[in-house]
């Protein structure tokens, strides 16, 4: 469970957005808003790794964040790469049923190493910040279908892109307008229109 209340984030004495009060259960959830609004920000705010100003601010300490980029040792194999990562998680026994060079591999194939480390770390809280952002829409199709399934934890997803079925997953969505972060169980009418016709 999260539960935040009256959260605030300035930057250089302008408040770039608040939050009045929500409480979240596990489900998967959308954060939507236009570039330069401040959902990274949220998400990193939400992690630890930025301060926000808050009245309330519980959430569970097991989280695991997925940045929109993360830059992979070129000189790594894919065996080598998640032993290595699993292992300073706490995480032993488990390997990729390829051992490729990370440098041949597509932007999709990182994405879909980077989620299945997530899925590994069994966190109570995963952000997703951007992770459909420059795939193809098979690709897209593929991470969506290995996305952990929102039983036990909470899964709150930055994204502009829509694969198909992502929103049969959802359970509310965040936006950011007008400095203001809103929530809603129902994808808001203005909210629609941001979500391309074709799906």
């Amino acid at each position: 469970m999260i539960h935040l209340k009256k959260l605030k984030k300035v930057f250089h004495k302008d408040t770039l957005w608040t939050l009045d009060e929500v409480s979240l259960s596990p489900g998967l959830y959308l954060l939507l808003g236009r570039n330069g609004s401040g959902k990274s920000t949220f998400l990193q705010c939400l992690s630890g790794l930025e301060f926000c100003e808050s009245e309330i601010f519980s959430i569970p300490s097991q989280i695991a964040y997925l940045p929109e980029s993360y830059d992979f040792p070129p000189f790594m194999k894919e065996n080598q790469w998640m032993t290595s990562v699993l292992g300073m998680a706490g995480i032993l026994g488990h390997s990729t049923t390829q051992n490729r060079l990370l440098s041949y591999l597509s932007k999709g194939q990182k994405q879909q190493h980077l989620l299945d480390f997530i899925i590994q770390c069994k966190a109570s809280v995963i952000l997703l910040d951007e992770p459909f952002s420059g795939l193809d829409p098979w690709a897209r199709q593929d991470l969506l279908k290995i996305l952990p399934e929102p039983k036990d934890h909470i899964c709150l997803i930055s994204t502009h892109d829509f694969p198909h079925g992502l929103l049969d997953k959802v359970s509310g969505v965040f936006w950011i307008k007008d400095q203001v972060i809103e929530f809603s169980y129902q994808i808001p009418s203005w909210v629609s229109d941001f979500i391309p016709k074709i799906l």
